[in-house]
Formats: structure tokens, sequence, C-alpha cells
């Protein structure tokens, strides 16, 4: 269970859209009716930064302070499947939950 103000779920419904869920466990089939309650709605629209089910890669870095990938910032392991001699998963960009931006 997350507390997160009515403004900050307003900011974030409107830029996640079709993407909004609760911030804390990510269930969007409970928490969406439950915002909408409150006044808070998501649009239907997926949002800017997703095309044809993915981020642009262009748009997605790592942007921590010391990114310590091996390849760079701009690298993403999302779509490469870890191996029982290499794991990836490190190497995975995470966007923020809340606004969808700011990978690392």
């Amino acid at each position: 269970r997350a507390t997160v103000c009515r403004a900050c779920l307003a900011s974030t419904a409107e830029a996640q859209g079709a993407l909004f869920a609760c911030p804390a466990c990510r269930d969007r089939d409970e928490f969406r009716p439950h915002c909408a309650a409150l006044g808070v709605c998501a649009r239907d629209a997926e949002p800017d930064y997703v095309e044809a089910g993915t981020v642009r890669a262009a748009e997605r870095f790592c942007s921590a302070a010391g990114c310590a990938s091996p390849r760079g910032p701009a690298y993403d392991a999302t779509g490469v499947p870890s191996t029982r001699r290499r794991d990836v998963s490190a190497w995975r960009l995470v966007s923020c939950e809340s606004c969808g931006g700011q990978s690392v």
C-alpha cells in the first residue's frame, strides 16, 4: 500500500495514459477505478514515449550519474535473454515507475 497525493496521481495519470497503474504494485484493474472515484482519470492513449509496445531506443538511456554499463549509457539489454553463462539482467534499463522517464 502506498500513499500518493492526488496531485501526483493526476500528473502521473496524464503522463502514463493507458499505462497508468498503482505505483506500489503496478495493478491496473482495481487501482484505476479507485482513482476515478477520486477524480483522477487517465486517458486511454499510449504515452508519447511508447511506440509499438516499446520505448523508442533513441530516447531511452541510463541517466545514472556514474553509469557502469560496459557498453555505455545507451545500452539496454531488455530484449536480450540471459543464459547460464551470461546474466544480462543488470544491464536492462528500468524506467521511473511514476513518470516513465529517467531510466537507470
